[in-house]
């Protein structure tokens, strides 16, 4: 899907796919945690590290999804939500 939402003024707001953004950063660092010694101060720093970016990848959404919701709460009156079966959509190849 290429858009994260879609409201009924017609507004569509982005994925921001921050996880896609940092994926290679995480990757790296666990390719370096791989290869680290057991037991050694270099693996436990590797693993602060890689806990550090998936935390920063955890707050990037949050942050995300606060500001998109107080955008609505601040802009409408009466907020309804609908939940599509989105594996139905693609198969049917509409977006």
């Amino acid at each position: 899907m290429t858009s994260f939402v879609v409201d009924s003024d017609g507004n569509s707001v982005e994925n921001t796919r921050v996880a896609e953004k940092d994926a290679t950063k995480v990757k790296n660092i666990q390719k370096k945690l791989s290869r680290a010694q057991k037991g050694s101060n270099n693996r436990r720093k590797l693993a602060d590290k890689l806990d550090k970016a998936h935390e920063r990848i955890d707050n990037q959404r949050a942050d995300f999804l606060h500001k998109l919701s107080r955008m609505y709460v601040n802009r409408y009156d009466i907020i309804c939500a609908e939940d599509l079966d989105v594996e139905g959509l693609k198969e049917k190849g509409q977006r």
